[in-house]
């Protein structure tokens, strides 16, 4: 009985661990994008608002992403110009909506919007912390 016991403890351990492990993030790099955010790559005229990005084919991964919500942080200036162009409020959560074929493997090229949020956009590109929601 106490075998048994201990299997169902061990047994609920190791599903509990395996589903609430936590969402991983990655660094890369984000650029930005003007409007008009449609039609995407993902839900054609679909409208899905400001707060959005597109991601490189390597991410993009055959629409894999698509919808998929991001927390994005602003680290720092991906090229040094000096000073560090992340705003005070560095995070900003956004919905994949298109792939960006002109993107590096770890990019998101973010709506004007979203970059702005986080960062002044004349930092063109800046390093970012991104992980799923």
């Amino acid at each position: 009985m106490v075998r048994l016991h201990n299997l169902f403890i061990l047994t609920a351990l190791i599903i509990f661990c395996f589903f609430s492990s936590p969402a991983i993030g990655t660094t890369g790099s984000a650029t930005y994008y003007n409007p008009p955010y449609t039609p995407s790559a993902c839900f054609g005229r679909r409208d899905s608002g400001h707060m959005v990005a597109a991601a490189s084919y390597m991410l993009y991964n055959r629409r894999a992403i698509c919808g998929r919500r991001y927390k994005v942080t602003c680290l720092t200036a991906a090229y040094s110009k000096g000073r560090n162009p992340c705003k005070a409020n560095n995070v900003v959560y956004v919905t994949v909506v298109d792939l960006c074929p002109g993107c590096q493997a770890q990019q998101l090229d973010l709506s004007r919007e979203a970059f702005a949020s986080i960062a002044g956009l004349g930092a063109g590109r800046i390093k970012i912390y991104f992980q799923p929601v």
